[in-house]
């Protein structure tokens, strides 16, 4: 792109947005100590040592934009990894200077990626018509290795770094698939709830599953939400807590903070918080922060990250010892997060 059209193209985004502190020269890296925010076409940088926000990082960074339809965004073995769900492919960049470095393509409307070890990964594919799969990525040559069939609309995929499985979430159904990370085969479907829609693993490395539930429709009541607990050594259930229903709102954006003790959750537009000992008769019914939709937490630092309700380009920073809501604002609605690492 010349510098003339690159120009352009900056202002035009600064004058949609509103944004008036928008950079035209590109900042200095790295970006290895903050927080990255995703939105649909674009990047925003947060460090926070200095507080400091830079929005539209990666187009100023490479004089080019992210691409369409961003869905999620990782960070992995010092590698950004876009997934560009509407052009079904990976923008993978530097993960200290946000330099472009290329795309993974033949991933069929894809949705999240986990990664395995410093070679390999995992990228859940709706695909089309109905052929879901998880696609085995090599990460060296950024090549799609192999295409795992699995039940429909699989999406989030958790990998136990400390485990033998990865597990892959059916937005469309009721069951988790449990893939061997050696053999990359499916060693197991495990039957959950309606929708399951957040996994992670707790302190004693326990698998949580979220279930959003199934909307009533007409004549049928529907389903509420659910949180399941899995030994993952053996892959047996131990626990289902039934979440109180709340009306038009199904919980989601599942987290866990760092000593892995405490689960999150938002349910309509407000964040929860449970210990990983509830019981059945303890579900929380009290409201941690009110008007919050998706987040994520930050496991080096313990700080809640999220978005308001709506499609307000504000993002949501809450340390989780601290308790205290602040806000900083980016280009428009943020859809991710991601963390390094290093920090």
């Amino acid at each position: 792109m010349n510098r003339l059209v690159f120009l352009a193209t900056v202002i035009v985004a600064g004058q949609l947005t509103g944004c008036s502190f928008l950079r035209l020269e590109a900042p200095d890296p790295p970006f290895n100590q903050g927080v990255l925010i995703l939105q649909s076409n674009s990047l925003s940088y947060l460090d926070t040592a200095t507080q400091r926000v830079i929005n539209n990082v990666f187009l100023l960074q490479n004089r080019e934009p992210l691409g369409a339809d961003a869905h999620s965004l990782r960070l992995h073995s010092g590698r950004g990894y876009a997934v560009l769900s509407r052009e079904n492919r990976l923008r993978v960049f530097d993960a200290r200077s946000l330099g472009g470095i290329g795309f993974i393509g033949g991933l069929e409307n894809c949705r999240f990626l986990a990664g395995v070890d410093a070679a390999k990964a995992y990228v859940t594919c709706w695909g089309n018509a109905g052929k879901a799969s998880v696609a085995v990525v090599d990460l060296a040559s950024r090549q799609v290795t192999r295409q795992i069939p699995v039940a429909g609309q699989p999406e989030r995929v958790l990998v136990d770094e400390q485990g033998a499985y990865a597990y892959v979430a059916h937005a469309a159904g009721n069951t988790l698939t449990v893939l061997d990370q050696q053999t990359d085969a499916v060693a197991a479907v495990l039957p959950v709830a309606d929708h399951p829609a957040g996994l992670v693993l707790d302190r004693n490395r326990n698998l949580w599953v979220l279930c959003s539930g199934r909307p009533a429709d007409g004549d049928d009541p529907g389903t509420a939400g659910q949180l399941i607990r899995f030994s993952p050594s053996d892959l047996r259930e131990q626990i289902r807590l039934n979440i109180k229903p709340v009306a038009n709102a199904r919980p989601a954006n599942l987290a866990i903070n760092r000593a892995g003790n405490r689960l999150y959750y938002t349910q309509g537009k407000n964040l929860y918080r449970l210990p990983i000992t509830a019981t059945p008769d303890s579900i929380p019914t009290n409201i941690l922060v009110k008007e919050m939709g998706w987040m994520d937490i930050d496991p080096a630092s313990d700080v809640l990250y999220g978005s308001p309700v709506g499609d307000r380009p504000y993002t949501y920073r809450y340390p989780l010892a601290a308790a205290r809501l602040d806000s900083f604002p980016v280009v428009s609605r943020p859809i991710a997060v991601a963390f390094h690492p290093e920090q």
